[in-house]
């Protein structure tokens, strides 16, 4: 959840990972952005690209990149024994 359609250049959402681990553990939640592409059937590696996190839960304020373009929000969930989920939303920086 979070990541808005189109957002200013270091404007700033809530994003929130809803996730629970079928034993009952806690999870450690991790935000990340990347370059993306909409619109495109041809192979293309995206390239990470640095955000400003704020918060260490399933809850975070996250930073727009500077820079306009199309990205993707990753958000990531892991157990202590080192099971994982994975959700991810595209987002366009307008400016």
């Amino acid at each position: 959840n979070g990541a808005p359609n189109e957002i200013a250049p270091g404007g700033t959402f809530e994003a929130e990972i809803v996730a629970t681990d079928r034993e009952g553990a806690a999870l450690d939640y991790e935000f990340k952005a990347s370059t993306s592409m909409q619109d495109i059937l041809q192979y293309y590696v995206n390239t990470e690209v640095p955000i400003v996190v704020r918060g260490t839960g399933p809850k975070a304020t996250v930073t727009a990149p500077a820079a306009p373009g199309i990205y993707r929000l990753y958000g990531f969930a892991r157990d202590k024994t080192g099971r994982s989920a994975s959700a991810s939303r595209t987002f366009k920086v307008t400016g």
